[in-house]
């Protein structure tokens, strides 16, 4: 049978909440990014999705395009708008750099040029200068258009793109090429490895944590003619991503991946050449070695551990698609060199990178671990011998278990019937080898038998059986006499019995509190904790107490497990 078809629902669910936890990697301080999203599917309209400024909204297939809630890039690039919003610096001051944004959150988590493949018929029109493998919305790699030349304002934004509000003043989602292309260029063309894993590694940390310093993608001059564009703006997108890129504080000597960088930028006219180091590749901080990594799998878990790069600290990576496809940071900067990640299930396979850097330096990282994956399994169960004793204490209102201890037994499930035999039904899973049920009623038999076990599935067979009748759990209640005492209104002091009647055997001290006095009132008893079946509850009323009728309350507390009780009374000052 072949794999049923994801509705929009549960495909706009996955891709939302994993590019979201992705965001939540690199910006933990984001609050946004830990709230409800809110996403609509199946729209009554066609061609189409959007943002809201609060939900995500995709519509149904018809009219020559696909459903955009099944489609990934468009779920991702409708998600980048809100993040845009929710960054920190406000929402994109133009709609070019807001529609740039929205794809390039698309194509670094997919590692894919084209934005929303499946959303057209056919490959997309390029705005003139059209696709030639995209059925998307948009390809952010000029080889694959008509011209395999790269969009500058000059040679495409002028001439392509009709007026809008973009940086240029033109239709935002033509003018949108001209960044997009150059973060592409960036990941694969540029820096070395180009279009492998530790590229875009790169990448995703320049992208990730420049946002909130990020505003216009570039500065666009549209005096001249043709049009020219440079990056030199405060908050264009080359500044903040180099900008995040130095490891030593100084721009002028280059950053680790200056070189690429400029290179990436200045082909599309959106670098600023005249800045100190503009196009210098420099490494101030020597990088840690790159980490070792080894996995073993488990019940839904993988174990991970890692070779040591001096006194380095480590990020953990991870994702369930592929080496070269994008990652989330599960652990960031943790000086441990090993994990186990629970966070996973068996039968799916995961795939893992580590990289090193120094505490506070994250510009100064290693290379990322070869990528590896791993398959959770349960694997045979191989249960232990089960317990070869188990003994049954009654009390007042338990059963007190213990049982011999089972070589390989990680736990051991405890499970209980009122009838010899059973059937049994688990109630407590235990590390040691005693367990005290207190879920017992007073003179029922409770039969019991114990599991030994190395997982939560895998387990022996049953101990011998044993049982025991707990007796009834002793209790007390508080009465007070008198009712109700009056004092002068020049004060005086007001005398209660407050009696405990004791039941089923209780016989633990009770302690006594008073609550509920009026201001110039105290309370004292005599004896507390009362022992015995009855104390003297004194109120000394002072002169300054306002005359009223006042209801006190008098808790008692005792035994093990505690009980508490309370009883009333009044106090009326004339």
């Amino acid at each position: 049978m072949a794999p049923a078809t994801p509705t929009p629902r549960a495909s706009s669910f996955y891709q939302v909440n994993r590019i979201k936890e992705v965001g939540r990697g690199w910006l933990p301080a984001n609050t946004w990014l830990t709230q409800q999203l809110g996403v609509n599917v199946n729209l009554n309209q066609t061609c189409n999705a959007y943002w809201n400024g609060a939900t995500l909204n995709f519509f149904k297939s018809g009219g020559g395009c696909g459903n955009t809630g099944e489609i990934a890039g468009v779920s991702l690039h409708e998600y980048g708008h809100g993040l845009d919003q929710n960054d920190g610096t406000g929402t994109a001051p133009e709609g070019g750099t807001g529609e740039s944004y929205g794809d390039l959150t698309a194509t670094i988590a997919l590692h894919s040029s084209c934005v929303g493949p499946g959303f057209l018929g056919g490959n997309c029109g390029g705005y003139g200068d059209a696709c030639t493998a995209c059925t998307g919305v948009r390809d952010m790699d000029f080889a694959k258009h008509v011209s395999n030349t790269p969009a500058t304002v000059g040679n495409f934004t002028q001439v392509h793109c009709g007026f809008g509000s973009g940086p240029c003043s033109r239709e935002v989602h033509c003018e949108s090429y001209v960044p997009s292309e150059a973060v592409w260029d960036f990941a694969n063309r540029d820096l070395p490895g180009a279009g492998t894993g530790p590229a875009w590694t790169i990448l995703d940390r320049l992208w990730y944590l420049s946002r909130n310093t990020a505003t216009s993608s570039f500065t666009c001059h549209t005096g001249t003619n043709p049009f020219t564009s440079d990056g030199c703006g405060t908050g264009n997108w080359w500044k903040v991503m180099r900008a995040v890129d130095d490891d030593d504080g100084n721009l002028a000597n280059g950053t680790p991946h200056g070189g690429a960088l400029f290179a990436a930028f200045n082909r599309h006219g959106i670098a600023c050449p005249t800045d100190p180091g503009a196009s210098i590749s420099f490494a101030g901080c020597a990088a840690p070695a790159t980490p070792t990594l080894t996995i073993t799998p488990g019940d839904n878990s993988a174990a991970l551990s890692w070779t040591t790069s001096g006194t380095a600290v480590y990020d953990v990576f991870r994702n369930e698609t592929g080496c070269n496809a994008g990652f989330t940071k599960i652990v960031s900067g943790t000086a441990a060199t090993s994990l186990t990640d629970t966070a996973v299930g068996n039968g799916l396979t995961y795939f893992y990178q580590v990289t090193a850097f120094p505490t506070g330096n994250e510009a100064c990282a290693s290379a990322p671990s070869t990528c590896i994956s791993v398959t959770p399994s349960s694997g045979p169960c191989v249960p232990p011998a089960a317990p070869a004793s188990l003994t049954a204490t009654a009390g007042a209102g338990s059963v007190a278990l213990s049982w011999a201890s089972v070589s390989g037994a990680s736990e051991y499930h405890v499970l209980r019937s009122t009838t010899t035999g059973g059937p049994y039904t688990p109630i407590a899973t235990a590390t040691g080898t005693t367990f005290t049920d207190t879920a017992v009623t007073g003179g029922t038999t409770y039969f019991y038998v114990v599991r030994a076990a190395n997982s939560a599935t895998c387990e022996s067979g049953n101990s011998p059986e044993a049982s025991a009748t707990p007796t009834a759990t002793g209790d007390f209640t508080l009465s007070i006499s008198p009712a109700s005492v009056t004092v002068a209104h020049n004060g005086g002091t007001a005398t209660y019995t407050v009696t405990i009647t004791r039941t089923g055997g209780f016989s633990a001290p009770v302690t006594l509190s008073v609550a509920g006095l009026p201001a110039g009132t105290t309370g004292s008893f005599s004896p507390n904790p009362a022992t015995g079946s009855s104390s003297t509850l004194t109120l000394t009323v002072s002169r300054t107490t306002l005359r009223n009728t006042y209801t006190f309350t008098v808790t008692g507390t005792g035994g093990s497990p505690t009980i508490t009780r309370t009883a009333t009374a009044q106090l009326v000052k004339k």
